[in-house]
């Protein structure tokens, strides 16, 4: 196996360019000495295959891995994923090193690494330490840590919050407990912080200081159990671009102060408590691309200010307790992926959601016709359980490019839709909602559909009932009533028409609208 990889050769060439001050100030010590005393030591480390004593110092550049300044003296190493499996005492003796990554090895113990007080960057990654020693606290020019996927399960170390030069810090994917150190806000030149997955007990709420963290840009904390409300100083954070806060168990609203973090790409708030209303100052988030609300206590209607974000590619808000109808989204062009699963909501879904090439609309109230045709011929197809659990009638179905239709709704649905609608207030304090049956060769659905009950009147959006303040005379039926053969004209003032179709005795309606039938057949004996 060879002793190094040269994966990380050209980054980390590129920091040893931007700390060439404090590499040339280093004392002198060979490469070729102290990688001969290493290969004894590490058993996973074989100095030959890489490195022929022979070879002039002056050449170490040349080798994946070793990077060393122009006297000789090795500033740079990477062994990652080389099985070093002994002690690494005798890397103390390279006090120059600037870049060190030991990623990916079976190694227990990093306490030697304390004298090594020239490093900038440091990457211990996916090793066996169960502890990061204090004494990793005197290297106080790291600008980079990465101690991700380790075995840590002490609380998060406090030597951490006095390496004030860190921009990058990894701490993800380890078993912390208890709260942040309360000086964590002492790390202001931080510019990227991953806490994913630091521990089912790593939580409480943020510490106050947490709040001079001002220049990140990329904030991972998902996967944890930090609560209490999400802070509104965050919105104060105007460079993040990256915001992770999903799996833990935030509670209270959504703060309207996040619509500030105008380079906001990525928001990611699921699966916590969250309640309240989505704020509509989020569509101010002009380049944010991806939106997660899944899974929380949010209520109230989906602001239409949202359908302002034209980066906007998916919106996620399954699982919540959101009513009212869906916005257009006709000027979201970029947008690919919308699952608004398992709400309350309700009324006929736009067109433009079922063209999406992803859309999980199930488990709602919506009611009407869908219809699974483009207007320019080309088929969209229906994927899998997209519109389940809804109370639809399938209108238009491309059987040569889509293959068999999907499972037809049945009637009892739409009477537990109406019985859920009612005990939710779907049709409002005045409405009430009344399933309408539909033949099954007629390749229909069973449907329902909010109408007002006595005493109310439609608005003229179809969309409520209000209630009636002067008296309504029943008009008779117009001369020519627009109805069906083997039908009979009714007076309804609630109808839009003034009036209803409704079958002859003896014969029974095939196809009908919310408010009128528009077919009748003979009843056969």
């Amino acid at each position: 196996m060879a002793p190094v990889r040269d994966s990380f050769s050209h980054a980390l060439a590129l920091l040893l360019a931007s700390f060439a001050a404090v590499l040339l100030l280093s004392p002198s010590v060979r490469a070729v000495t102290v990688l001969r005393a290493l290969s004894k030591e590490w058993r996973g480390f074989n100095y030959s295959r890489a490195w022929s004593s022979k070879e002039a110092p002056k050449r170490c550049m040349a080798y994946p891995g070793i990077i060393c300044n122009d006297k000789g003296i090795i500033v740079g190493l990477n062994v990652s994923n080389t099985n070093i499996n002994g002690t690494i005492k005798g890397i103390s003796a390279l006090t120059a090193l600037a870049l060190l990554d030991m990623s990916s090895n079976p190694i227990k113990d990093v306490t030697p690494l304390a004298p090594l007080t020239k490093l900038v960057y440091l990457n211990l990654q996916a090793l066996d330490i169960e502890k990061a020693p204090d004494s990793l606290g005197n290297l106080g020019l790291l600008k980079h840590l990465n101690l991700n996927q380790n075995y840590l399960s002490t609380p998060v170390p406090q030597f951490v919050t006095g390496l004030t030069a860190l921009t990058h810090l990894d701490l993800g994917f380890n078993d912390f407990s208890g709260s942040l150190p309360p000086r964590f806000g002492n790390l202001k030149n931080l510019k990227k912080l991953v806490l994913s997955h630091g521990g089912d007990a790593l939580g409480g709420k943020l510490p106050p200081s947490f709040s001079a963290l001002t220049n990140l840009r990329d904030l991972y904390m998902n996967d944890n159990a930090f609560g209490g409300s999400i802070p509104a100083y965050i919105g104060s954070f105007i460079s993040l671009s990256y915001l992770r806060l999903s799996n833990n168990m935030f509670s209270g609203n959504i703060p309207k102060e996040l619509g500030q973090l105008k380079n906001l790409q990525f928001l990611g708030l699921r699966y916590n408590s969250l309640s309240g209303s989505i704020p509509s100052a989020l569509a101010l988030l002009s380049k944010l691309t991806y939106l997660s609300l899944n899974y929380n206590k949010l209520s109230g209607s989906i602001p239409k200010q949202l359908t302002l974000l034209a980066n906007l590619q998916s919106i996620n808000f399954e699982s919540n307790y959101l009513s009212g109808t869906l916005p257009s989204i006709d000027r979201l062009k970029l947008l690919t992926d919308v699952n608004v699963r398992s709400n309350y909501l309700s009324g006929t879904i736009p067109p433009r959601y079922l063209a999406l090439p992803y859309h999980s609309l199930a488990s709602n109230f919506f009611v009407g016709e869908i219809s699974y045709k483009a207007k320019n011929g080309s088929a969209i197809c229906q994927s899998e359980s997209d519109v389940d659990n809804n109370c639809l009638r399938l209108k238009t179905w491309d059987k040569k490019a889509c293959g068999k239709r999907p499972p037809q709704r049945s009637a009892d649905m739409c009477w537990t839709f109406c019985r859920a609608a009612s005990r939710l207030g779907t049709c409002g304090r005045r409405g009430a909602c009344v399933p309408a049956s539909l033949r099954k060769n007629d390749s229909a659905v069973a449907y329902a559909a909010c109408k007002c009950q006595k005493g109310a009147a439609v608005t003229a959006d179809n969309q409520y009932c209000v209630k009636v303040t002067k008296v309504l005379v029943r008009k008779p039926c117009p001369a020519n009533p627009k109805c069906p053969s083997s039908s009979t004209c009714e007076p309804n003032f609630l109808s839009p028409l003034g009036y209803r179709c409704a079958c002859q005795k003896g014969y029974r309606p095939v196809a009908e609208n919310y408010w009128t039938v528009t077919k009748c057949v003979l009843i056969q004996v």
